[in-house]
């Protein structure tokens, strides 16, 4: 946790009295080295004109410590600016002088403690005032650098615009660096900011402050703006678990698009990375389309912004739905994928039912992915069937409804295509019987049996080929039984006593080798 205290009024105090090394003097900015006696405190002395800033870091490897920034009085008295004690091995501050005068940089141990080797890095650099909303204008110093200041508000989402720069290094008012994305930034604090600029010297430079555009959709999930170049737009909602949502945007030049969670602070809100993230859908980006596919895990409120890139002001269409249509299992879809376009579907299915999707196409070759609620992969295929075709075959273990995605592969095709979801049946085996199959290495083959809760059976698989093992799942989809080497040499045996009444699906894999063999299901009375 950071410790932070701020005086905007300076107290008068007189400071713990401990031992203290002896005092120096900041004559250039940059890095200094020494050792800190534990226990003590270190003294750095500087002068700072009003409407400089002065930021330090200490940085050790050996204790953890503390930064105060004090203005000397008569004697002993200091008044103390501000004291700051990050979290780990480096502390840092930032402050913009009201009134010219001598100052002193303390460093110590957190709570007196401790000490060892430190390097203390100090700046110090003029700065001009900058209102949000408002663009200012300077001339770059002779090094070719820059710097203003302006009053920010916490969860505050800002873009800027910098004309005549190399570069833009924005700090908050904890001094750490902000990480902006691309040139937008959601401000974490109250406070003020600072802006330095790097250029050529001398340089004439042009820097604004933008608030975001808030935007809203209508219905059908839909908004028509004009947005200016390097402006960033946004818009909020409320997820549920496993929503699914994807994200259109045409614009006339590039866009940038992402997903924010919106977290409650004091004062106001922040922008944060998601507990558990969304799950993205890979989708292609053609021309003046930015698409964007996501599952939500959490229910949450979210920001999802919209920024232009490009270097004039252009019209966008922003389209925020879900796109996924219904598809019946044992029935067969016509339709056409756009150029280089993506299309989903759901379905239905239950644990132990075998379903086999088949998509195929005399325009394109198809790729097919297919997910549960969550966004996690079951299966995945662009090569599968014959020709321009892609099919998966797979057993389900967990009652849908899965979500079917097709696409291109290469993602630049398109055109008609026939899409289908059928189910496979599984032969039946009864309690005392036997049956035989072909089993390919690496595959598994399926028997349904109708099951008794408390009946008591023997499971055996014998190949005389390749090691057999054995896989029982109950009627919701639970592995309820498994073996690999129960019998004898490579045969496999599973004794189980059934938890419920209902269908059971039992398998038999090949792990090794391949060929024939032969399932029992024994009465186990």
């Amino acid at each position: 946790m950071s410790r932070f205290f701020q005086f905007v009024t300076c107290t008068l105090l007189c400071l713990s009295p401990v031992a203290q090394e002896t005092q120096r003097d900041v004559e250039a900015d940059g890095v200094q080295h020494k050792f800190l006696t534990p226990g003590t405190t270190d003294t750095w002395r500087l002068a700072a004109e009003a409407g400089t800033v002065v930021r330090a870091i200490v940085t050790t490897r050996e204790f953890d410590p503390t930064l105060l920034f004090v203005r000397p009085g008569e004697g002993d008295e200091k008044s103390v600016l501000l004291e700051r004690d990050d979290e780990g091995s480096t502390s840092r501050f930032v402050w913009r002088v009201q009134e010219s005068g001598p100052f002193e940089i303390l460093v110590r141990g957190f709570e007196h403690r401790g000490g060892g080797n430190y390097q203390l890095q100090v700046e110090r650099f003029d700065v001009a005032p900058a209102r949000i909303g408002e663009g200012a204008k300077m001339t770059l110093d002779r090094t070719g650098q820059g710097a203003v200041w302006f009053e920010g508000r916490v969860g505050a989402l800002l873009s800027y615009r910098a004309a005549g720069v190399s570069s833009v290094q924005l700090i908050g008012p904890d001094g750490h660096d902000l990480s902006p994305w691309y040139n937008t930034v959601s401000l974490p604090e109250d406070g003020e900011y600072f802006a330095r600029l790097r250029g050529a010297r001398r340089a004439r430079v042009h820097l604004e402050f933008a608030p975001a555009l808030q935007i809203e959709l209508d219905d059908d999930g839909a908004n028509k703006s004009r947005l200016r170049a390097g402006e960033l737009a946004y818009f909020e909602f409320r997820s549920e678990a496993k929503m699914f949502r994807e994200l259109r945007v045409l614009h006339e030049r590039a866009i940038a698009t992402r997903v924010l969670r919106i977290e409650p602070v004091d004062g106001g809100e922040l922008l944060t990375e998601q507990r558990r993230d969304p799950v993205a859908y890979p989708l292609p980006n053609k021309g003046k389309l930015t698409r964007t596919a996501v599952t939500f895990l959490d229910d949450e409120r979210y920001q999802v912004q919209v920024l232009s890139l490009a270097d004039h002001d252009g019209d966008s269409v922003i389209r925020w739905h879900d796109p996924s249509r219904r598809l019946e299992v044992d029935a067969e879809l016509t339709s056409r994928l756009p150029i280089g376009g993506a299309e989903f579907f759901l379905f239905d299915a239950e644990p132990g039912q075998q379903v086999r999707i088949d998509v195929g196409s005399e325009d394109f070759d198809p790729r097919l992915r297919l997910t549960d609620l969550d966004g996690q992969q079951i299966a995945a295929d662009d090569d599968g069937g014959e020709h321009l075709a892609s099919s998966v075959t797979w057993l389900v273990r967990r009652a849908g409804p899965f979500r079917l995605q097709i696409a291109s592969s290469g993602d630049g095709g398109g055109g008609d295509y026939e899409a289908s979801v059928r189910d496979v049946a599984i032969p039946a085996i009864e309690v005392g019987g036997r049956a035989e199959a072909r089993v390919a290495e690496g595959s598994i083959v399926y028997w349904h049996l109708e099951g008794k809760q408390n009946q008591e059976l023997l499971f055996s698989a014998r190949s005389r080929e390749f090691d057999a093992a054995i896989e029982i799942m109950d009627p919701f989809g639970v592995v309820v039984g498994r073996d690999r080497d129960g019998g004898v040499g490579g045969d496999g045996l599973v004794a189980l006593r059934l938890p419920r009444d209902g269908r059971y699906t039992v398998g038999v894999r090949a792990d090794r080798g391949s060929g024939r063999a032969t399932l029992r299901v024994i009465d186990g009375r």
